[in-house]
């Protein structure tokens, strides 16, 4: 019997070893265990869900840098092209190219029974390089033409602003068909007083 008692101890001993006792207590830090374990599994499935949410807010901004790239690029290169349109299409824009007429005009009149006389600087304007090469290789042509128009001026008429502005246009005209006649070229704006002096 004492066999038996041995073997039976025994038994009990390889029992415990494989099945141990479940007390109250450890059940409940298993279920908290088990809580644990959980929270661990839903982080790292938010953990996952960031990596994941990061990998396409980075892919996002890297195709919307890629397009605001790509489309600075394509107006960029487009630029050059729209800014020699413009230029062809509005030649009006042109910067203002100003000649003066050297010497000054000094013109003998007689008015009113006495001898006065007119002197003048005159400037020629025009947009055109080509007109104002023009009015230089043609200068003592346009010269002549000037002295004509100024010698055959009433002088008390030129007294008035309305006068001086009509002999303006006289004299631009007059360059103006010189240089289409003598060069081909045409388009003289302007004829400018820069000294106007009579007495």
């Amino acid at each position: 019997m004492a066999q038996t008692q041995k073997k039976d101890q025994k038994q009990d001993q390889t029992k415990d070893q494989k099945q141990p006792e479940k007390p109250k207590g450890p059940q409940v830090e298993q279920s908290i265990d088990l809580d644990d374990a959980a929270e661990t599994v839903a982080n790292d499935g938010s953990a996952k869900g960031g990596r994941r949410r990061w990998l396409i807010v980075g892919f996002v901004v890297f195709v919307v840098l890629g397009l605001a790239i790509g489309g600075a690029l394509y107006f960029m290169r487009a630029a050059p092209d729209d800014a020699a349109a413009e230029e062809s299409a509005a030649p009006a824009h042109a910067i203002a190219i100003y000649q003066d007429l050297r010497p000054e005009f000094i013109v003998n009149s007689l008015a009113v029974g006495q001898h006065r006389y007119l002197q003048t600087d005159v400037t020629v304007m025009a947009r055109d390089p080509a007109v104002i090469a023009a009015v230089n290789t043609h200068a003592p042509i346009i010269r002549s033409a000037l002295v004509n128009i100024l010698a055959d001026q009433d002088f008390l008429l030129l007294q008035s602003d309305a006068a001086k502005q009509s002999l303006r246009e006289k004299m631009r005209a007059a360059v103006d068909a010189t240089v289409q006649k003598e060069a081909g070229v045409t388009g003289v704006e302007s004829v400018l007083f820069t000294s106007f002096v009579m007495q």
